[in-house]
């Protein structure tokens, strides 16, 4: 029994281990009026989303660090004997940011209280990363082709390109890195497998699970790797003692639009094209009736989406007569393509060529039939 443990110690330990940030850190110094440190000084930070409590204590510099907290809204309250007690209200935390404050305390009694509200937004100086953090709000609200949240990578500075919602659909460039080479974090885990020489995406989450993600273009910390351009660290919803969720259903179809140029001349109608997107998505507490209230605990967020699309082709092309294209072909003056030549599926592999008709309308995406 000790040797097949040691076997699978062995193992697992020369497995790759990912160490990428999703929490983010809050570091403070607390002073008082006259710039003196306040050691000894209770620090309370709430997350206010679950109600959880992170408590530190300033040191002899009058420091504090939570180094692991869950990306969100939180308050913070500072106590110290002999001051007033200092509270701070709805101080925002992103995915991978190193956060940190200047707190001064005012002389007075405990049970007196000072609330700041409308003071700066909290100061990055932990990390010379350049990146920006693309929020919820716009997540939800901005438009999306195909519902896919990696579009809005195009709002970083820095980045060119596009993003589909094919696995192949990481064809942009982040400060001048070649395509395909981004690494994306989904909670952590890389979701970018490599894929010959590049990195393809192989999971698209849905916009209403995704609470925010963070893209890192330059100067990123050591733990990140993998990458020949940037990093895209995508976070999922999670915890909230307040039930929350959404259920849609986006259609998108051709009633509206224009027909082509080309096929109103030849008096080919427009093509049909329907798409609908539908899904939910839940979170909130894990509660059973009697038997478990898991608010302040236990949490879950669930989500589908699914993806219905029917689209028809029209189009039409026509060829040169057959005996101009053989000439062609034998003389070498082009590939039999252009000559007006099929190369058919069934026949890849015996390399055969098939002449097309003069003049024939076909469908483009069938194949000609004998």
């Amino acid at each position: 029994m000790k040797r097949f443990a040691c076997i699978l110690l062995l193992l697992f330990s020369t497995l790759p281990a990912y160490a990428q940030r999703i929490t983010a850190s809050l570091s403070g110094d607390v002073s008082d009026p006259s710039g003196a440190a306040v050691p000894n000084a209770a620090v309370h930070i709430t997350n206010t989303g679950t109600s959880e409590v992170f408590s530190q204590t300033t040191d002899q510099g009058g420091r504090f660090l939570a180094p692991v907290l869950p990306p969100g809204h939180y308050d913070l309250s500072v106590e110290a004997p002999g001051f007033k007690h200092l509270e701070r209200k709805d101080l925002v935390l992103n995915v991978d940011q190193s956060a940190s404050l200047k707190l001064t305390m005012e002389l007075g009694k405990a049970a007196e209280t000072v609330e700041v509200t409308g003071d700066a937004p909290l100061l990055e100086t932990e990390s010379s990363a350049l990146g920006q953090v693309v929020n919820n709000k716009s997540i939800v609200d901005l438009p999306l082709n195909q519902r896919n949240p990696f579009s809005l990578i195009l709002l970083v500075p820095g980045v060119t390109g596009s993003s589909s919602a094919i696995n192949n659909g990481l064809a942009f460039n982040v400060n001048g890195g070649r395509q395909g080479t981004t690494q994306v974090l989904l909670d952590g885990v890389p979701s970018a497998p490599p894929n010959d020489s590049f990195n393809a995406l192989a999971i698209f989450p849905s916009v209403d699970a995704v609470q925010e993600f963070k893209v890192q273009t330059s100067g990123y910390s050591a733990e990140f790797g993998v990458s020949g351009g940037g990093i895209i660290n995508l976070l999922y919803k999670s915890e909230s003692n307040q039930f929350h969720g959404s259920a849609y259903d986006f259609l998108r179809n051709s009633v509206m639009d224009a027909n082509d140029f080309f096929s109103n001349r030849q008096g080919v109608s427009l093509a049909s094209f329907k798409r609908n997107q539908f899904g939910f998505s839940l979170g909130g507490p894990v509660e059973i009736p009697k038997a478990y209230n898991g608010r302040n605990r236990t949490f879950f967020f669930a989500d589908y989406e699914g993806l219905r699309q029917r689209a028809g082709h029209d189009g039409f092309d026509h060829c040169a007569d057959a005996s101009r294209a053989e000439r062609r072909l034998l003389a070498g003056e082009d590939d039999g393509r252009q000559a007006g030549y099929d190369f058919r599926s069934d026949d890849h592999q015996a390399g055969k060529w098939r002449l097309r008709s003069p003049g024939v309308r076909r469908q483009p995406d069938s194949l000609w039939p004998d």
